[in-house]
């Protein structure tokens, strides 16, 4: 699948999202944002928790191929997947929030608007019963 298709369309965005400046260089790097995507790519198709997606990769090489892992480079944990998974969560949550309150922002003009032409009807109606007495 790595032949087939060009990941790295999806960086800016997988970047965008895991931004996260480093305070210091101690501790363990970060692992490859793109892997990381893919990890979670591997846990929606194979409906994986996070210890099954950890073990599955220590396990297959076409997993490991996939991820572009070799027998001795360090695999993610399943709390570092976890974690990967949440950032990614909290990400699609407030652009949902945004989107539905834009699409509530546009509702309530939309009904200022109407209201206001409703206004404006009523009062240039025409009065067309006249009673003469």
């Amino acid at each position: 699948m790595n032949s087939v298709f060009d990941w790295k369309i999806f960086l800016p965005l997988i970047n965008r999202a895991f931004y996260k400046a480093r305070k210091s260089s101690a501790g363990r790097k970060p692992f490859n944002r793109l892997m990381m995507f893919k990890v979670l790519l591997l846990q929606g198709l194979y409906n994986l928790s996070d210890a099954q997606a950890e073990y599955q990769i220590k396990d297959r090489l076409s997993f490991m191929r996939f991820l572009g892992l070799s027998l001795g480079d360090a695999i993610p944990d399943e709390k570092t997947i976890w974690a990967y998974r949440e950032v990614a969560e909290k990400m699609q949550r407030s652009k949902r929030a945004a989107h539905q309150n834009h699409l509530k922002k546009i509702s309530t003009s939309y009904v200022k608007k109407i209201s206001m032409l409703d206004e404006q009807s009523k009062a240039a109606k025409p009065i067309t019963d006249i009673r003469i007495m």
